[in-house]
Order: structure tokens, then C-alpha cells, then sequence
């Protein structure tokens, strides 16, 4: 747990850059595998985190400042199953 969506290389690393080691290791999928996608909640988290500090300008937009983070994380998500499929995934 922890991760957020993006490439980000730290601890843990982002979906994305788990997805690239396992794929740049050999990782492969198969038509029989069964494979489950769950992210997005700790980009809003740390999002969220990190609200209180921001500027009063940007508090009083809280729909503002949250939306690229969810856009992004769907951004990601979308991505990561796009490219899992198109390894030959049978179902995500």
C-alpha cells in the first residue's frame, strides 16, 4: 500500500514505474491471466494532505485544486490497463 498511480521512483514506487520493472524484467501476461488494477486513492490522499498548506486563494477552491490530481490519477489508471492489455491480458 502507499502507491500512488504515476512513475514516480520511490518507496513504494508508482503503478506505473511497478508496471515497468515487471515488464522490463520479463514480466509477461497471458491470455489466462486474471489481472487486478486498484489505484488512485493515495494520489488524493496526499493531495488532500497537503490542502491545509496551500494558499488561502487556492482553499477557497477545493474542486480546483483536487481535480488534476483525480484527472491524473485516471490518466494513470487508464494507461496502466491500456498497456497491460495490449501485453495480452485476458481479463483486467
Amino acid at each position: 500500500g502507499g502507491s500512488r498511480t504515476d512513475n514516480v521512483v520511490a518507496f513504494p514506487p508508482g503503478m506505473r514505474q511497478q508496471l515497468t520493472t515487471y515488464t522490463t524484467a520479463g514480466g509477461t501476461f497471458r491470455a489466462g491471466d486474471l489481472v487486478s488494477v486498484l489505484g488512485g486513492a493515495n494520489n488524493i490522499f496526499q493531495a488532500l494532505g497537503a490542502f491545509p498548506t496551500q494558499p488561502a486563494a487556492v482553499q477557497a477552491n477545493p474542486t480546483g485544486y483536487i481535480t488534476p490530481f483525480v484527472t491524473g490519477a485516471v490518466s494513470d489508471i487508464s494507461f496502466i490497463v491500456g498497456d497491460i492489455a495490449s501485453r495480452g491480458a485476458g481479463t483486467i
